[in-house]
């Protein structure tokens, strides 16, 4: 679902993006996201802690910056075990395999959104980073 894979990795990085999107836009849960936590439930997979009360009472801005703050961390992490730097991130061209496989790396582990990895590695638009994802 939502472009991550059905496995537990997986689905552990959508049960995190789902809680922070309904703790952060103020909302109940669609159909859709409904199903998505019954088919982990069913799959076997923990749901206990799908609203995490560390959540209650944050702000939206301090939830955004968490999860950011979180995300550049993992975004460290994978550069740093496939053995690349920062200042490689900048050397054309955008679409190098070894960028694309990190994007998927921590996409898929961590549940980092395609706009702020667009942002964070220089792809110019999240549009094009997708384009590389669907292509490779």
């Amino acid at each position: 679902m939502h472009g991550l894979r059905d496995d537990s990795p997986g689905w552990d990085a959508y049960e995190e993006r789902l809680r922070f999107v309904l703790a952060t836009e103020d909302r109940p849960a669609t159909d859709e996201e409904l199903f998505g936590l019954v088919r982990k439930e069913k799959a076997g997979r923990r749901t206990e802690e799908a609203f995490s009360p560390a959540l209650a009472g944050k702000s939206r801005e301090l939830l955004l910056a968490e999860e950011h703050a979180r995300w550049e961390q993992a975004f460290l992490a994978g550069l740093s075990s496939i053995g690349q730097t920062e200042e490689q991130l900048s050397v054309p061209p955008k679409a190098q395999a070894w960028k694309v496989a990190l994007v998927r790396q921590v996409r898929d582990a961590h549940g980092i959104s395609t706009s702020w990895l667009a942002r964070r590695m220089g792809f110019g638009s999240p549009s094009y980073l997708r384009k590389l994802l669907c292509s490779n």
